[in-house]
């Protein structure tokens, strides 16, 4: 039973070893196919719509370039006709003649320039210029052509570089036999840089090219974009003419190698009818499958990524079929763990859409399996926020009309999970069936949409607390106010508008002090370092503001990043400071005036009681007279009322300071003050060798 058991189960696993390589086999196969059906098919899409837009672009310019060289054609025969019936007047002073120059130059709208050559090949002008260095043209084929009568009439000749204008034509001649002037050819000059203009506008860019050549020898006549190299040479030798352009009037092929830059082109050519020419119009291959060679290498990187990724996961499960299940868990796993999901998202022209392709993750996104929306993306869509869904579905249509990558930001409502934030990015596809297919992935941003908006709403606490900050700060750059804050404006005296982009020279009032900062401040910036300073800035009304501003770069490195800087109000402190220097002042000056004042009290005090003690002395002598005792006694009187005095000026001086002093008026006797005085001193004056004398000569 075990080895049957054990049988069964090696049958089993044979059998399902065979049938996964099979699958597997097969898979790859048609995934390769399709790789290569599709790359086909969308490299034949593009040239088949390439081809059809170079013939109708090949048709337009061979009818262009058709009546360009009938309008040429019809002025010659024109001025032919004029110059046979004329045979005897010059047309190059006739003015009817002239007038009729005029009028087909301006029918052509400049294009084309009537000239005419004298028999000795002497080009003249209409009107003649009577230039003094005559022109000889005999070397140019237009003119020796017609001296042949076998090759007379009608001829397209070489483009040629003229060598007064100095630019590019093509000469179309024919001869007169009858004019006046010694004419013997007209000829129409077609300025290649006037139909230039005019191709270069038409020509596929930016490598495409528009051509014209002769059909009797492969002569390049005219190439767009211009190239003088080229102009005037024979193509006859190249493949092109050879196998193509010499054998069909009109045609398309591909050359691998392009007659003048030698580039594989693709190439309408078509004979102009009644003239030997032949038009060809070409775009670079290179440049057409670019498009399709991205396509191909993508879904080819894709394919060979699918590949790689079906042998590795067949030889996983041929080495774990025994473990399926546990391997199908941790597989599982491993997609779930992947955040959002690659999706292929198509609309249909009419107007419906689906998934074809969505990973695992859509059920996250939407709350919808794959299979769910493959279909149809009705359901998904209807999850979209209703207030986002206009613009989802405008900017689908958008990008779908421009085929510009899509990517939006946008919020859906699931049903368990409630509102959340998508970001979806995706490259549209123009499909031949005229749908446009979008290859995308799509996440779910809802924790960054609430880091953003936590962001902001900090932000904003910020921009609150530095607007309403008792010191003001700036962002400058280059000097330049970039960002200041309300209390700075307020500081300064002006509104944050007129603050924005300011420079700061406003806020100085000599330049000198301008370049002052930059000096200082910038060395110590550039080490990284925080600049401080105190500074004096003029408000909008002229005042002078006292600032201690303090600032630091950004990136030291790069002061074009730009500095913060604060500003701090210190008006009051420098008011204080003054105060307290004034204060300062005053009781120094008040130190002084106490010193001087103890020194002279100490004098006027020291005198009374000179007087006083040598009054004493004498009345202690014991044979002093009674009128000398008198003399005494008074004087140490006087001298006790002059010190009572003197304590009183003092009582008076702090009266006076505290302003409580107040005068009084009284008679006195300055004859007695004189006495007085006399006997108070006079001692002290006798003691030192002098002598006080007084005498008063008014009344008593």
């Amino acid at each position: 039973m075990e080895n049957l058991t054990q049988y069964q189960t090696a049958h089993q696993y044979s059998g399902n070893r065979q049938r996964l390589i099979g699958l597997m086999a097969t898979l790859l196969i048609c995934l390769w196919c399709f790789v290569g059906l599709w790359s086909m098919w969308e490299r034949n899409s593009v040239l088949s719509s390439t081809t059809q837009y170079l013939q109708q672009l090949t048709t337009a310019v061979q009818e262009q370039s058709r009546g360009l060289f009938k309008e040429a054609e019809t002025s010659l025969v024109v001025a032919k006709h004029w110059m046979a019936e004329h045979p005897n007047t010059d047309p190059g002073t006739d003015k009817d003649f002239i007038n009729l120059v005029e009028q087909l130059r301006k029918t052509s709208d400049g294009l084309l320039d009537i000239r005419m050559v004298t028999h000795q090949g002497i080009l003249r002008y209409i009107p003649d210029r009577g230039q003094t260095h005559q022109t000889n043209v005999s070397d140019r084929d237009y003119f020796q052509v017609q001296l042949d009568p076998l090759t007379q009439g009608y001829f397209v000749a070489k483009p040629v570089f003229s060598r007064v204008t100095k630019k590019w034509g093509i000469p179309i001649s024919m001869s007169v036999e009858r004019a006046g002037g010694d004419v013997a050819v007209v000829f129409v000059a077609i300025e290649l840089d006037r139909i230039g203009a005019t191709f270069e506008a038409e020509r596929v860019k930016p490598n495409g090219s528009i051509s014209i050549l002769r059909t009797t020898d492969a002569t390049v006549m005219f190439r767009s974009p211009l190239d003088v190299k080229v102009l005037g040479t024979s193509i006859a030798q190249s493949a092109s003419w050879q196998q193509h352009l010499s054998l069909s009037p009109k045609g398309t092929y591909v050359t691998n190698q392009g007659y003048v830059d030698g580039l594989a082109r693709l190439v309408a050519f078509d004979r102009v009818p009644g003239y030997p020419l032949v038009v060809a119009v070409t775009a670079e291959m290179d440049e057409l499958l670019s498009a399709w060679r991205l396509h191909t290498a993508i879904l080819s990187v894709a394919a060979f990524v699918v590949s790689v990724f079906c042998l590795i996961m067949g030889k996983f499960l041929l080495a774990s079929m025994s473990s399926e299940a546990s391997a199908r868990y941790r597989l599982e796993r491993l997609s779930q763990s992947l955040p959002g999901a690659i999706y292929q998202y198509q609309m249909f022209p009419d107007g419906h859409s689906s998934f074809p392709y969505a990973s695992e993750g859509i059920r996250d996104i939407y709350e919808f399996t794959a299979e769910e929306v493959q279909q149809d993306a009705a359901g998904a869509l209807g999850r979209i926020h209703p207030d986002d869904l206009e613009t989802v579905v405008a900017s689908i249509q958008q990008s779908a009309s421009r085929l510009e990558i899509w990517q939006l930001e946008y919020r859906v409502q699931l049903p368990k999970g409630g509102t959340r934030w998508l970001m979806g990015q995706a490259r549209p596809e123009k499909l031949a069936n005229g749908s446009v297919l979008w290859h995308g992935y799509i996440h779910d941003m809802t924790a960054q949409k609430h880091l953003e908006q936590e962001l902001s709403r900090k932000m904003q606490e910020l921009d609150v607390i530095l607007d309403n900050s008792s010191v003001g700060f700036s962002l400058v750059k280059n000097r330049k106010q970039v960002w200041a804050n309300r209390r700075l404006a307020e500081m300064l005296g002006y509104s944050l508008e007129e603050m924005q982009c300011s420079n700061t020279q406003l806020f100085y009032f000599v330049e000198a002090d301008y370049d002052a900062i930059r000096h200082e401040a910038y060395p110590v910036l550039l080490v990284g370092e925080r600049y401080t300073c105190e500074i004096t800035l003029r408000q909008k009304s002229g005042s002078a503001l006292p600032l201690r501003m303090s600032g630091k770069a950004v990136d030291p490195r790069n002061l074009d990043v730009g500095t913060i800087w604060v500003f701090e109000d210190i008006s009051e402190q420098k008011q204080a400071a003054q105060e307290l220097r004034d204060a300062k002042d005053k009781a120094e000056a008040a130190n002084v005036a106490k010193s001087q004042f103890l020194a002279t009290m100490s004098h006027e005090i020291r005198t009374p009681m000179n007087g006083i003690l040598g009054m004493a002395q004498l009345l202690l002598q014991p044979n002093i007279l009674d009128s000398s005792r008198d003399d005494c006694v008074r004087t140490i009187l006087m001298s006790g009322k002059s010190l009572m005095t003197l304590l009183n000026d003092i009582l008076d001086l702090s009266k006076v300071e505290a302003g409580k002093m107040a005068l009084e008026v009284t008679a006195f006797q300055p004859k007695q003050i004189l006495q007085d005085i006399g006997v108070l001193f006079g001692e002290t004056a006798v003691g030192n060798g002098l002598q006080v004398v007084s005498d008063w000569k008014g009344s008593a």
